[in-house]
């Protein structure tokens, strides 16, 4: 019988300085220059890519995509922008050239803990091979809207208005993130103007867990159904144009 003795090292290289961006203001776009090299004796092609907290195609929340703009690998999510660039890279065998540097662009978009992972893939890996984390902690505001409509979109439903009536509706805006939440003003329809008004004041601010009524009130002077979608701006890095459905 004969012993194998099998001492694997890696054959490519990625340096992506320290494990993570700290605290992060959310919108704030940062960076990080990582450097891929090759110890390999051959020539390495590599396709470079990100997941955000422990997901390829989607979040808990809402989908994601992906693309390849120009040279840069690009993740569009509902916790942050994330690009690579170059988004591919050729490494030159092992001592016929240096590191190959990869910029990293990150915009968070939600506040709290996420973490992000890089792979790469080659030709000869089924699937991506993971070799890098990065976390960082987002102070971000975070706007949330609740009604008593049962849709998943933000809805205030008024029901039935007699001509010559009024009738009061609303919501509840909430901040559920750790930073204040500048709620700017109300966009509405200006064909909405003579059945519709708004009754809330703003601009406002809410602090962290705070929240705020957002009334509305219903006047027809005609018969009908009457809808409209007002938009309530604010300083949500993810939401700053919130539709809200009457």
């Amino acid at each position: 019988s004969y012993s194998i003795v099998c001492n694997p090292q890696p054959l490519v290289v990625f340096d992506v300085g320290g494990p993570s961006f700290g605290q992060v203001s959310g919108g704030t776009s940062i960076q990080r220059q990582l450097t891929v090299s090759n110890q390999a004796s051959v020539t390495v092609s590599l396709s470079l890519s990100v997941t955000i907290d422990q997901s390829n195609s989607s979040s808990s929340r809402a989908r994601s995509t992906r693309e390849t703009l120009d040279d840069s690998w690009v993740l569009f999510s509902d916790v942050g922008t994330l690009s690579l660039t170059p988004g591919s890279v050729t490494l030159a065998p092992a001592g016929s050239g240096g590191p190959v540097r990869v910029l990293l662009s990150l915009i968070p978009l939600r506040p709290f803990a996420h973490t992000l992972v890089l792979q790469f893939v080659t030709p000869f890996a089924l699937s991506p091979v993971s070799v890098a984390q990065l976390d960082w902690f987002g102070i971000a505001p975070l706007i949330e809207f609740e009604s008593n409509s049962s849709t998943s979109t933000p809805f205030i439903d008024l029901g039935s208005v007699p001509v010559g009536a009024s009738k009061v509706g609303e919501g509840v805006v909430s901040n559920i993130g750790n930073a204040v939440l500048d709620l700017s003003g109300m966009l509405v329809d200006g064909s909405s103007s003579t059945w519709l008004s708004v009754l809330s004041s703003l601009p406002n601010q809410l602090l962290p867990n705070a929240s705020l009524t957002i009334t509305v009130e219903c006047m027809p002077a005609s018969t009908g159904s009457f809808s409209t979608s007002m938009i309530l701006l604010s300083s949500s890095p993810l939401y700053p144009e919130l539709p809200i459905s009457v």
